[in-house]
């Protein structure tokens, strides 16, 4: 367990959990609250990664036709 934490600076709650289990007891509702709006907000953030992955590979191909073409000239 605490080699976890030598290894990294800082443990997130999904590490915590990982480690130690689940919490023996219900979070109180403000931090159930916070917990859901963190898992909202990384699924968001995965998607934004996941459109820009999408829009960096077809840019990427008119990219690289542009450089052959200027090459070309």
């Amino acid at each position: 367990m605490s080699g976890a934490l030598l290894e990294k600076e800082t443990l997130d709650l999904q590490t915590i959990i990982e480690l130690l289990g689940e919490r023996p007891f219900p979070p109180k509702s403000n931090f159930k609250a916070y917990l859901e709006y963190k898992k909202k907000e990384e699924q968001f953030a995965g998607e934004i990664k996941e459109e820009e992955g999408k829009d960096d590979n077809n840019s990427g191909e008119g990219g690289e036709g542009q450089k052959v073409a200027s090459q070309n000239a």
